[in-house]
């Protein structure tokens, strides 16, 4: 390289060679080779619990490299550089790794979203919230009630009151009469698919 220290730094692989002089001139040489880790990474990403999830979920992809000097470097689509990210949008994510050697490779993966939410309890009329109860005749009334449900998938629901309303899939509120000699009634949902 031209240089007469004792020590040289190097960032080029190649050959390189040293002679040495003594005072009374004479000289040796010696050559060394220095290489050069040109080794490309292999990215891989897994997610869990998987690429597909239902809305309101998430999910967390985990980046791994294989085959590559450490440390390794991630960056992700969305500007992260963690290991892992946790996700709940839809669409593609891509990932890049880069070895301490320089050198680099990506991977992509897609996650989807099902149509349906997240259920957190069975379906059920959870209770009927009363709109207006109004005297009609002395011993008779008209009441206006809206059933409240837990569960809903987002799948129609037919709602009924026996013996006085038949199966309707019209959102309440309902409308019937209600005598004070029998003052119970008994209602029933169903939910498409439950």
């Amino acid at each position: 390289t031209g240089e007469t220290t004792p020590s040289i730094s190097v960032l080029i692989a190649g050959t390189y060679s040293v002679t040495l002089t003594s005072g009374n001139g004479c000289t040796a040489s010696v050559n060394v080779v220095i290489g050069q880790d040109q080794q490309v990474p292999t990215a891989s990403i897994a997610a869990n619990p998987s690429l597909t999830i239902a809305q309101g979920q998430s999910a967390t992809l985990t980046a791994s490299a294989s085959g590559s000097t450490a440390p390794v470097g991630f960056r992700w689509s969305t500007g992260e550089t963690t290991a892992s990210i946790a996700v709940s949008v839809a669409g593609p994510y891509s990932l890049s790794v880069t070895g301490a050697n320089g050198c680099s490779a990506t991977a992509s993966v897609v996650l989807s979203l099902t149509s349906a939410p997240i259920v957190e309890a069975p379906f059920a009329i959870t209770a009927v919230t009363t709109l207006n109860c109004t005297p009609i005749l002395p011993n008779r009334y008209s009441i206006s009630f809206t059933p409240r449900y837990s569960g809903l998938t987002g799948q129609p629901v037919a709602f009924r009151v026996v013996n006085e309303l038949l199966p309707t899939t019209e959102p309440g509120p309902y409308t019937i009469q209600l005598y004070s000699d029998n003052p119970r009634i008994r209602i029933s949902a169903v939910q498409t698919g439950t």
